[in-house]
């Protein structure tokens, strides 16, 4: 399938808008899937430390997306207030223990 110039620029146009509906559902999405992987994965140490091994890969992934999410909420396009980007940011900086600015 051949993708021409004009193609691809509204293919990708869905993306250059900012909606706050999709991040704050992605957002809290991962948040929560953050809080409960590290509480299981405490919970399941007091188990056996192995046990607990099922829960480090979810946690890698949120930390990862934490840093993209900062990334983005630094740059103020993850949200359309600058407040709720300033408020993701230093959430999600805080998780990584790193700073938005």
């Amino acid at each position: 399938m051949e993708l021409n110039r004009d193609g691809l620029r509204k293919m990708l146009r869905t993306y250059e808008l900012r909606d706050d509906s999709k991040s704050y559902g992605y957002f809290y999405a991962y948040m929560a899937l953050f809080v409960f992987s590290v509480l299981a994965a405490i919970w399941f140490y007091n188990i056996n430390l192995w046990a607990s091994a099922i829960f480090w890969f979810p946690i890698w992934v949120v930390f990862c997306k934490c840093f993209v999410f900062m990334h983005d909420c630094g740059h103020f396009s993850l949200f359309k207030s600058n407040k709720m980007n300033r408020a993701a940011g230093f959430i999600a900086g805080f998780l990584i223990l790193s700073l938005i600015h």
